[in-house]
């Protein structure tokens, strides 16, 4: 059956969400150990080909654990029966992350700058 419309975007836009959070923690965490310990993590982001083929990878996994044969439903069936506080608890949870992620990020590249320059 051919599918025709929007019916798939919310799945694969997070599945997206999904993998760019996951590159962005690691690569704060091989940040963070750079800093403190002067060891530098490459995992081939500086090749085109290798950054996109770990990006499939890590896309496909995150598709076989939460989409095919409709595993997201488990997850919508589990919080189906949730009250509007629990319901704002957990937005506000997830804003907190993403928000907290991003400005680890950000202050972890401020480290390597610092860092790079000698200043720290």
């Amino acid at each position: 059956m051919i599918s025709v419309g929007n019916k798939d975007i919310p799945q694969i836009a997070s599945i997206f969400l999904l993998t760019i959070s996951f590159f962005i923690n690691i690569y704060t965490i091989f940040n963070l150990i750079y800093f403190f310990t002067g060891n530098r993590i490459d995992i081939g982001f500086n090749s085109k080909l290798i950054a996109a083929a770990e990006t499939l990878v890590v896309t496909s996994i995150f598709y076989f654990i939460y989409i095919r044969k409709n595993k997201y439903l488990e997850i919508v069936e589990y919080y189906k029966n949730e009250t509007k506080n629990e319901r704002k608890n957990g937005k506000l949870t997830i804003i907190l992350y993403f928000l907290s992620t991003y400005i680890f990020l950000f202050f972890t590249v401020f480290l390597m700058i610092k860092k790079n320059k000698g200043e720290l």
